[in-house]
């Protein structure tokens, strides 16, 4: 991919091969990295080197962003701002935002539960599918004991 546009086309791209060179696939990674380039051409960045400002512009939560998202696209700048640093481009680091907590609430059915869900399963039978699908449809394994 060589879509990088900005005044950091190149260094992104050296970046990358770094960063495969250690043996990551860092495919998905590219992507991101690419729309950091955008960003920095939105800008008009014409200098090399993230100031504190441009990192906090980036960090800016978005309109129904969520933590998780918003803390991974902090740690791309982060990580591509330690390697400007780290090849000579002092680079404003920015912080990761408070680390995020997920919402997500797991709801564990009791024995009883599964039981009914089971027993309403087996009542449904493979006509149901049948109907739908056509010959192809498996068999339904019956969960009822023998």
């Amino acid at each position: 991919m060589n879509a990088f546009k900005s005044v950091y086309g190149d260094l992104l791209q050296s970046f990358i091969k770094y960063k495969r060179g250690l043996g990551y696939k860092f495919k998905t990674e590219e992507y991101k990295y690419l729309e950091i380039d955008r960003f920095f051409s939105s800008c008009g960045e014409i200098s090399i080197g993230i100031t504190q400002e441009l990192a906090e512009k980036w960090a800016t939560r978005r309109p129904n962003e969520s933590d998780g998202s918003r803390y991974s696209r902090v740690h791309y700048l982060l990580k591509f701002a330690q390697y400007l640093n780290d090849i000579g481009h002092p680079s404003y680091i920015p912080k990761h935002p408070a680390t995020y907590k997920s919402t997500f609430t797991p709801y564990i059915f009791t024995r009883q539960g599964m039981d009914k869900i089971l027993r309403a399963s087996d009542v449904l039978g493979s006509s149901n599918y049948k109907e739908t699908c056509g010959d192809a449809a498996p068999a339904v394994l019956s969960l009822k004991p023998a």
